[in-house]
């Protein structure tokens, strides 16, 4: 398996995420320590993974310099910011 880049825990402590070298970030729930949901859609490593505040979000930041918002909810990305 790649290295893991950083964690980010959501506001309530339900679910973890964590980014990697792969170009995905892996959504957990934390109770169970299960992967619920992948991320994929960069093109380099993800160097950065934060929660909004509201939870319904997952923000990653990449070395293809993007930033990508999630809907956790859809499992898709709803926002690209080059």
């Amino acid at each position: 398996s790649k290295p893991i880049t950083d964690l980010a825990f959501s506001v309530d402590n339900e679910y973890l995420a964590a980014a990697s070298t792969e170009h995905k970030a892996i959504l957990f729930k934390l109770k169970t320590m299960r992967s619920i949901h992948t991320y994929g859609g960069h093109k380099d490593t993800i160097n950065s993974c934060k929660f909004s505040f509201s939870k319904k979000s997952l923000i990653t930041g990449s070395l293809d310099r993007t930033i990508k918002f999630w809907d956790l909810e859809k499992g898709m990305c709803s926002k690209t910011v080059s």
